[in-house]
């Protein structure tokens, strides 16, 4: 009956050696659960995820619609609501050489243009100038630049891009949206 008298005890007070341990579980328990918590919740960039969206859902509107009016290149382009490079309504990824070419000849002159064109792909939020753009498309057989047009983002601090292949005439190109800060 003596052998159980450490656990047994009449006053309610626990003996320290039992506290001590106890105590040296629980602290290993709730070190080793916020180590464990910890390292599962890495926060990512969320710039980068946005940027890259962006990116996506231009890219998908220049290919996916003529834009807004249907045959803007034809016009001034101070009428622009919607930049498309789609020939027609219905055809996906066939873009319309003519509107390419418009926009390509503005690259190199002044950026009156620019701020249309970017107010038309929806980068310009309440008149405040959020991101800057550049859209290329190449030819992918021969590696020729139809259009080159927006700013340079080799300085820029976050930049993200995503291209999709497009028709452009009888040719096979890659058109790449970048969008950065």
């Amino acid at each position: 009956m003596y052998g159980r008298s450490i656990c047994k005890n009449n006053r309610a007070v626990t003996a320290p050696l039992e506290f001590t341990i106890a105590s040296g579980i629980v602290l290993i328990g709730i070190v080793f659960l916020f180590v464990a918590s910890n390292s599962m919740f890495v926060p990512y960039d969320t710039s980068d995820v946005d940027l890259r969206s962006k990116a996506m859902i231009i890219s998908n509107s220049l290919i996916s619609n003529p834009g807004d009016p249907v045959n803007w290149e034809e016009g001034d382009i101070a009428n622009l609501q919607r930049l498309g490079f789609s020939s027609q309504t219905d055809s996906y990824g066939v873009l319309d050489i003519n509107k390419i070419d418009l926009i390509s000849s503005f690259n190199g002159l002044s950026d009156d243009h620019y701020t249309e064109i970017k107010e038309s792909i929806g980068l310009v939020n309440n008149q405040y100038a959020i991101y800057d753009f550049n859209i290329t498309i190449t030819v992918i057989d021969a590696e020729e630049s139809l259009l080159e047009y927006g700013k340079s983002y080799e300085d820029a601090n976050v930049a993200r891009s995503y291209a999709r292949d497009v028709v452009v005439g009888y040719d096979d190109a890659t058109l790449t949206v970048v969008i950065f800060r």
